[in-house]
Parts: structure tokens; sequence; C-alpha cells
């Protein structure tokens, strides 16, 4: 009895949902920032592309609240952030090949709670909060971009997880989140726009995830983020109605559970 005792006690500890999730991930991304409504060639605002960087992140999650079985699974906050490695940006339309090297720094937190529609479904609202830093330095030449303020988005965040496992090693994952933009930093301020309102942005994932030991998975994953405000009036440099900064990107990462 006791050594069936000592085998029951792994499955049982095995049908708990884990405690905590740590993520190292590596994405390669594409970045394209512009404005909207510009009339004529304008030399005070530039689009720009980001055509290739990459970018090393950090996902940890606790759940302090879990069950075994039901519906409620967990409940918990995760935190995220990652950052640039080696970017360049180009102006639009530059065809002298001038580059101006550039970081961004993105982070996220949240409060999510974990629902077991089935034994091999996860829906998982969650909610939080969003940030996007993205700063450009001097050529190497020494020359200043114009035209491309600095841009710090800043958004509250409502969305959709989706966990689906198809067996015991492979499962498809799927996010879906709503971002409300309260401000983009020096770009939403004097001297630039001073009166700007929130247009649609989101940050949408899609992979599939390889269980390669009980607590290890390997993911890999495409996703695309935008952040976008609409300008409303106020003073501002140019007549232009908006702004926009999309990143696309794919990523690889390993996680772990316990």
């Amino acid at each position: 009895m006791v050594a069936a005792a000592e085998a029951a006690a792994p499955a049982a500890e095995e049908a708990w949902p884990p405690l905590v999730e740590v993520q190292v991930t590596v994405g390669v991304l594409h970045r394209q920032y512009g404005y909207t409504g510009e009339q004529g060639s304008n030399p005070v605002l530039r689009n720009a592309i980001v055509p290739v960087a990459a970018q090393p992140g950090l996902y940890v999650a606790v759940y302090p609240l879990r069950a075994p079985d039901g519906l409620f699974s967990g409940l918990g906050i995760e935190a995220a952030v990652a950052t640039s490695v080696g970017m360049q940006l180009q102006r639009e339309n530059d065809t002298s090949g001038k580059t101006f090297p550039a970081v961004s720094f993105g982070a996220g937190a949240g409060l999510r709670l974990n629902l077991r529609l089935s034994k091999a479904v996860t829906l998982s609202p969650v909610i939080g909060w969003q940030a996007y830093n993205f700063d450009v330095h001097r050529a190497a030449d020494g020359t200043v971009l114009t035209g491309q303020p600095a841009v710090h988005w800043r958004a509250f965040a409502a969305g959709l997880k989706l966990d689906v496992a198809f067996n015991a090693w492979c499962s498809l994952f799927a996010e879906l989140t709503y971002l409300y933009v309260y401000s983009a930093g020096p770009l939403t301020s004097a001297p630039y726009f001073t009166e700007s309102s929130a247009a649609p942005s989101f940050d949408t994932t899609l992979g599939l995830a390889f269980r390669v030991a009980p607590r290890l998975q390997l993911r890999v994953g495409f996703a695309l983020t935008r952040y976008a405000v609409d300008f409303s009036g106020g003073t501002g440099p140019a007549p232009v109605t908006g702004a926009s900064d999309q990143i696309l990107g794919g990523t690889l990462a390993v996680r772990y559970n316990f």
C-alpha cells in the first residue's frame, strides 16, 4: 500500500496547474512607424521603418490561487519585459542609405484568470497595462534624425488567451488583446501634438507549443502589435490626423513551469 501511495503522489501533483511559469524569448521584429493625413511632402515629420532587429524578452506568471479540477484553474499575475538588440532605423523613401541606431523597450503586467473549459482547452481573460518606448540616437556621422520624436506608448490592456492541447506534446496558443492608448509620451506633448485620442490598437500572438519534458516547452509564434492615436486639434508641427506604430515579428521561446 505504501508503494501504491508513492506512485499516486506524482499523478496527484501533476493534476495541479503550475504555480510559476517562466519563459525566455528570442524575437525577430519588423517595425513601421508613420503618420496619416499628411498633405504633400513634409520635411518636419517623417515615416520610418526598422527592417529587422532582434528582441529578447522575459515572461513570468505566478498563480497563488489554483484548483486541480473544475472550471476554475488559476488566478494570478503575469509580467513581461523585452528590449531590442542591434536595431537600426531608416527614413522611409530615403535613398541615401543612412541609418540611425535605435532602442526599443517593452513591458507589461496584468491579472490573469485561467478557466478550464475542458481537459484540452483553457481560456484566460487578462486585464492589465502595457508600455512600449522607442528612442532614436544619432547616426554614425553625428546626424540627428529630424521628424522622429521619441515615442513612449502607454496603454490599458484587456484580452483573451487561448490554449488548445492537440495531444500530450503539442498545443496551440493564441492571444488577442485590445489596447486603449492614453499617451505616447513626447509625441503627444508640446511641441508636437497636444490633443490626441485613442485609435484602434491591439496585440496579437499565434503559435504552437511543443512539450519536450514534463515541465518544459518549446514555443514558436507569430506576433503583431499596433499602437495608434488620432490627433484631434491643438498644436502640432504638421497637418496630420494621426500616427501608428506597427511591430510584426516571429518568436522562439523556452517555457518552464513548476
